[in-house]
């Protein structure tokens, strides 16, 4: 989508995954094997198939395997995530 695609659905469900992903990557009581257990498991998945882009050129993408302070964005309060609060909870709520 931001390099010309459309945005469909699944664009923006992809970016509310990410946005709850980062979300939960600020959390402080994160037991820190989870976390690394949640960064292998999305590195593997991304080598694999490249779907978060090829890797650390991505912001979204580098603060999914980043814990909160070295977070390039803010996403300790969903409600002021984008895509959490203008695509999934309108629809959540039957909106669209």
């Amino acid at each position: 989508m931001w390099s010309g695609g459309e945005q469909t659905e699944i664009v923006n469900l992809v970016e509310v995954l990410q946005e709850v992903y980062c979300h939960l990557r600020q959390k402080k009581d994160l037991p820190v094997g989870l976390k690394n257990e949640m960064d292998i498991h999305l590195e593997i998945f991304n080598k694999r198939t490249s779907f978060f882009g090829l890797g650390w050129g991505d912001s979204r993408y580098t603060d999914m395997l980043l814990d909160g302070k070295k977070q390039y964005g803010n996403y300790a309060d969903l409600n002021r995530s984008d895509f959490w609060t203008e695509w999934y909870l309108p629809k959540l709520r039957g909106e669209f």
